[in-house]
């Protein structure tokens, strides 16, 4: 859970540093016409947005049943 919030925390550090500012208002001026945060950090906005993904947890993100198996291993039924 930290690792999402931490690499998201990450990629807001980056505008901020871009920005050189912690005012809204200056960080959205900053975005004037077509010169948006993303054009100007494009890795800083994939990481943003895949760690929001993995936040709200759907199912490529979630898999209770795979931790059992990454912990002892695949077992099969071999009863038949």
């Amino acid at each position: 859970m930290i690792s999402y919030e931490l690499s998201m925390g990450l990629s807001v550090v980056g505008v901020i540093m871009v920005a050189g500012t912690l005012r809204l208002d200056r960080i959205v001026e900053m975005q004037e016409g077509l010169f948006w945060n993303f054009w100007r950090m494009p890795i800083g906005f994939i990481t943003f947005l895949v760690a929001s993904f993995a936040e709200t947890k759907p199912a490529a993100f979630r898999s209770p049943e795979a931790e059992p198996e990454l912990v002892g291993g695949i077992t099969r039924n071999t009863a038949a």
